[in-house]
Order: structure tokens, then C-alpha cells, then sequence
């Protein structure tokens, strides 16, 4: 079996694949990541798609462009099953996953986008093995469905180095909430 993980972006900015990647990997399987370098610095391969802008926000054509490298690549591999990072490129590529890939997909939402709003999110959930969400807060806006489940983005190999909070440390009157990541 051959499986294809399918992401938006930059490897460094998807640390969640690494979830599938592990699980993969012990199961044997073998698998491709197919990927954007937006940020042009990843050393390119057949599956990297790159169009050397250097900036994250993209355009319709641009998305176009990456959806169309990413369906030639389905065809020329002709893969098992997909797991598809993102609403944006699940759009562009929702006649493969329709046609090939009925029930041999994963759709897995990290973040909205507003190309949904073009995009029959009930088909493409019901056809998915099933639909992982990033946030249960995303239920709100998706259709009802049985296939859901919550991955946040905590890599499995993280899990033992997190600790519990101490629910006291709320108590105190000035509270420091820091982040890393983007933030729109």
C-alpha cells in the first residue's frame, strides 16, 4: 500500500503530519508527503511544488496552480489512499477525491479558509474515511457528521514531556499568555 499526505505548506509549518508519519512508519506503510514551499527553503523534489514568491499569502491561481501539480502527481503515483491537509486544496482536488479516492481519504482541517464557502464540505466529509478536526470549536461551522475526531496539534512523541497545570497558578492576579506559531 501506498499512501500520499498532502499538505498546504511548508514541512516546518505542518508539525501534526508527523502524527501520521510515525504511525505510518510503524505500520509499515509506505508513503509520500507532497507539499508547497511557499517559503522556498526546502530542498526541492519531485514532490515539492514551488513557484518561487517568497510570501505566505496566495492567491485563487496560485492555489490553482498547486492543485493541479498535486493531481498530476495522484495520477502519476496512483496511490492507495490520501490524507489531504486543508480545506483549500481539498477544493482543488475534490473531483480526485470523488472519483479515486471514494472512502480512501482522510480530510483533515487545521484551520478555515474561506474557499468553503464554495466547497460541498458534507460531500467531502462523507466520502473520507473520516474528517480530523484541529479544533472541536470548527463543529460549530462543518456539517453533522459521525466521522469526526480531534487531533490537535501535539505530536504523539510529545505527550510524555507535557505536564498537568496546576489550576492554582489561574488564581494570581496578572496572568502572561505566550504563544508560538502564527497568529492572523
Amino acid at each position: 500500500m501506498k499512501v500520499a499526505l498532502i499538505g498546504e505548506g511548508n514541512k516546518s509549518y505542518m508539525p501534526y503530519i508527523e502524527n501520521y508519519q510515525k504511525i505510518l512508519r510503524e505500520c509499515k506503510v509506505n508513503y509520500d508527503v507532497i507539499n508547497w514551499d511557499r517559503l522556498c527553503i526546502e530542498e526541492v523534489d519531485g514532490l515539492t511544488f514551488r513557484d518561487n514568491k517568497h510570501v505566505i499569502p496566495r492567491n485563487f491561481l496560485d492555489y490553482l496552480k498547486y492543485g493541479k501539480f498535486v493531481s498530476s502527481k495522484l495520477r502519476e503515483y496512483e496511490y492507495d489512499k490520501v490524507i489531504v491537509f486543508g480545506i483549500a486544496i481539498a477544493f482543488f482536488i475534490r473531483k480526485l477525491l470523488k472519483h479515486n479516492y471514494y472512502d480512501r481519504y482522510i480530510f483533515d482541517i487545521r484551520d478555515d479558509h474561506k474557499i468553503r464557502k464554495f466547497l460541498n464540505l458534507k460531500q467531502i466529509t462523507d466520502r473520507s474515511c473520516f474528517t480530523v478536526l484541529s479544533s472541536p470549536g470548527y463543529m460549530l461551522w462543518l456539517p453533522k457528521s459521525s466521522k469526526y475526531v480531534i487531533n490537535h496539534n501535539t505530536t504523539i512523541c510529545s505527550l510524555n514531556v507535557l505536564r498537568k497545570v496546576d489550576i492554582n497558578h489561574f488564581n494570581k492576579k496578572q496572568l502572561v499568555i505566550a504563544n508560538i506559531g502564527g497568529i492572523r
